[in-house]
């Protein structure tokens, strides 16, 4: 009887057993994007107009913007971005100690998404209005500051950004983008009749560089738990 008795203890506790060896392990939890603060320092390489690209050499090309969620993966904002170029004297054949500084007001929109609880990728759209500003000592008989023919247009630049994040609020990423500006260099931009071995046609066409570097991205507030069903985001 005693036997029989173990038999259906050890009967009724095999189920408990079989489930707790049955569980699945949890799942990772996955954040969603928050607002926040993004900066980056990229290196920009021009690639188009000809003579832009012949005889600019990129130096600077950094930003820094504030964004918010619109609705789930899809963020907007806005920000200052602030490019930099040299002219390359040896290029242009003449001693000019020039460059060229590019201020650019923007608004952005994008996709941005945890691939898992520290990685997440996202591709941006940004677009606003460049203001062009030139400095050459071939301006300073025109002007007393030395300044060129400058030049305000409009710009788009897609971005891919490829983020790690370091902490709770914290991500750093590699970024990529390609800018297009819609206005023409050419000589007169730098008080020049024309630029040494290049023809008219090198000067047709609009401003467009690449661009690779690095930024980071400042989350703001704790990590959203209540669910926005009008707006489809954790908030």
């Amino acid at each position: 009887m005693r036997v029989l008795q173990i038999i259906c203890i050890l009967f009724l506790t095999l189920p408990v057993f079989a489930q707790e060896e049955t569980t699945e392990p949890k799942k990772e939890k996955i954040p969603d994007i928050r607002m926040g603060i993004k900066s980056g320092f990229k290196l920009p390489t021009p690639v188009a107009n000809s003579a832009f690209a012949k005889t600019i050499d990129g130096i600077a090309d950094a930003f820094a913007s504030y964004h918010f969620p619109v609705m789930r993966y899809f963020y907007a904002g806005g920000g200052y971005r602030y490019t930099y170029f040299q002219i390359n004297d040896f290029k242009v054949n003449s001693s000019l100690n020039a460059n060229l500084q590019i201020h650019s007001p923007y608004a952005v929109f994008g996709y941005e998404r945890f691939a898992n609880s520290r990685f997440l990728y996202g591709f941006g759209l940004k677009g606003g209005y460049s203001f062009l500003n030139f400095f050459s000592n071939s301006c300073s008989g025109v002007d007393p500051d030395s300044k060129g023919h400058g030049q305000s247009a409009w710009f788009i630049d897609p971005e891919l950004s490829l983020s790690l994040m370091a902490g709770e609020n914290l991500c750093f990423s590699f970024l990529f983008s390609w800018t297009i500006i819609g206005a023409e260099y050419g000589p007169e931009n730098l008080c020049l009749p024309n630029f040494s071995g290049l023809k008219d046609s090198d000067n047709q066409g609009n401003y467009q560089f690449f661009s690779a570097g690095f930024g980071f991205t400042v989350f703001l507030g704790g990590e959203k738990k209540r669910k926005a069903r009008y707006l489809g985001y954790y908030e």
